[in-house]
């Protein structure tokens, strides 16, 4: 299934093809192809070089730590993500080991998991991104330092057709992507002013 954007301007086709679909095989992901990912992860930007990111990988190999993380997702996320490839915690520290906060935490996490996302893209691999967790419960049974914070977890696999959804899920599947666009998003000046 295509789900190619429809820009305004030209840009890299990856990055136009990259969508969050839910339907999943249940396909197990290849090692070589999550290294990949995370490697591209290793090597995005870092304020001072801090590299707050860090993230928790459970595979379809690994069952029991699948279902320990599947279990954390809220149930709407659950009834499509246990179909995914492997789930992934992103996780950022939020303060160095002195209590100073890492003021970046969040930004640079960020630029690591796309760069994550593309990779995958890349290799045959969809995302999807879940803020619909219980990132409470996620930390403690995961046994995440307080001084890491819980942001999202990831679904990871190969793209199946959207009519394996439920059919509310298929609706939203196979709805046109959208974005806002430049003109509400780029301002110059003031807040609210159109850049050119």
């Amino acid at each position: 299934m295509s789900r190619t954007a429809e820009t305004t301007y030209p840009i890299n086709d990856l990055i136009a093809n990259r969508w969050s679909p839910r339907a999943f095989t249940g396909e197990a992901v290849s090692k070589e192809a999550l290294t990949k990912a995370l490697e591209a992860a290793r090597w995005g930007a870092s304020g001072f070089n801090l590299q707050p990111w860090r993230f928790i990988l459970a595979t379809r190999d690994n069952e029991a730590d699948f279902n320990r993380l599947l279990g954390g997702l809220m149930e709407s996320n659950q009834t499509w993500a246990k179909n995914a490839g492997a789930l992934m915690v992103v996780v950022a520290q939020m303060q160095n080991d002195d209590g100073k906060p890492v003021g970046s935490a969040v930004y640079d996490t960020g630029l690591a998991v796309s760069q994550f996302v593309l990779e995958a893209l890349h290799n045959g691999l969809y995302c999807h991104h879940m803020g619909g967790i219980h990132r409470d419960a996620i930390q403690a049974e995961f046994n995440v330092p307080d001084n890491y914070k819980v942001l999202a977890v990831v679904a990871i696999g190969h793209l199946a057709a959207a009519d394996t959804l439920p059919d509310a899920l298929k609706e939203r599947e196979l709805q046109p992507r959208t974005r806002r666009p430049l003109s509400e998003t780029v301002f110059s000046g003031d807040w609210g002013n159109a850049a050119d």
